[in-house]
């Protein structure tokens, strides 16, 4: 949006400059040759085709200047349509689009020097009208999320001031008010992040450390739950110094690995990679879940897309976006292979040094 604002005014300053160059140099030139026409045939008038009788050069040069005048307007007139319409019409869209109107769209012209100009400033519009549309889907998908969880937590804390409730069921309802809290922790931490990386205030603290054994960390966090799952792990690492930002990254295998473990069936194999390949350190997450439909794909690091539309996997949509954030900003990529009911693969490449 901002490279959008600086094309348009850098295009503005432009065509005045122009304009008023191309003015300049056609003023001098009707004053050149007003001199020359004075000087050269202001003494003289055609009285017979034979001969020639002395003429006023105030005369000469009353209808020189009567010309240049009539020459001065067409000019005028033609800079008006060519020039002054579209900013003035510029000048009503922007003054709506300030209003919040994000519908606005100016009309080519054809053959103009305005016509690039019209759409760089269309493009800009439909850039704000994308984001508010962002920002307001952002609002409401935020308030979803946080409602939830919140109506579990006072529904079981209310369940729990009943005095004839068992043990059992107190304990149960505990741990459950506890998990539907992490899952508020977790999603406000993701949302803080987010964005701070989307208003680039964080800062990258790089420092040398062994890929591999962070990864391993990852993965000894959520024994708990690949266990619960009967699920195994295929660990073939490579060890690699990387010269990164160690807290940002614990997020990006975080975020992979416990999507792993959430849709890996039990008694599956989850399969990770790291090794080296032209100077970047690759890593390859792969599961054996229920994969990515292809038409999800290019939307899984937007903001809370969850594939699972019924929102049964206790996903809130932020963790793959704060992947492809820290991944973006750490100068990495990152790919994504999918199957239907085959399993997805995630594989990321980031600079050693």
């Amino acid at each position: 949006m901002d490279d959008h604002r600086r094309r348009i005014k850098d295009r503005v300053v432009t065509k005045v400059i122009t304009i008023s160059f191309v003015s300049v140099l056609l003023t001098f030139a009707i004053l050149a040759l007003l001199t020359f026409f004075a000087f050269e045939f202001g003494d003289w008038e055609i009285h017979k085709p034979s001969e020639l009788k002395p003429r006023s050069p105030l005369l000469t040069m009353g209808i020189l200047i009567f010309i240049s005048l009539v020459f001065g307007l067409l000019f005028s007139a033609f800079i008006s349509t060519r020039f002054l319409q579209p900013v003035n019409e510029l000048k009503k869209m922007t003054s709506r689009v300030a209003k919040g109107d994000f519908t606005v769209q100016m009309v080519d012209i054809p053959e103009s020097e305005f016509g690039e100009f019209i759409q760089d400033f269309n493009t800009m519009v439909k850039e704000l009208r994308k984001n508010e549309m962002l920002k307001n889907d952002f609002v409401s998908n935020v308030s979803h999320e946080f409602k939830t969880p919140l109506s579990v937590i006072e529904g079981y804390a209310t369940l729990l001031q009943d005095p004839s409730l068992s043990e059992e069921d107190r304990k149960k309802y505990t741990q459950i008010i506890i998990e539907s809290t992490k899952k508020l922790s977790t999603l406000v931490n993701n949302v803080l992040k987010i964005s701070k990386l989307d208003n680039r205030k964080i800062t990258i603290n790089k420092e040398e450390y062994y890929l591999d054994e962070q990864i391993r960390e990852s993965i000894l966090s959520y024994q708990d739950e690949w266990v619960n799952k009967k699920i195994d792990f295929d660990i073939d690492m490579e060890s690699i110094l990387i010269n990164a930002d160690k807290n940002l990254l614990i997020n990006v295998w975080n975020n992979l690995i416990s999507n792993a473990i959430k849709f890996s069936p039990e008694n599956s194999t989850i399969f990770i990679t790291l090794s080296k390949e032209n100077g970047q350190a690759k890593i390859a997450i792969k599961d054996e879940g229920c994969g990515i439909p292809k038409d999800d794909i290019p939307y899984i690091f937007d903001k809370f897309f969850q594939v699972d539309k019924s929102h049964k996997s206790n996903g809130n949509g932020l963790g793959l976006t704060l992947v492809k954030d820290i991944i973006n900003l750490l100068k990495g990529t990152i790919e994504v292979d999918s199957e239907v009911n085959k399993g997805t693969t995630f594989t990321i490449y980031l600079p050693i040094r």
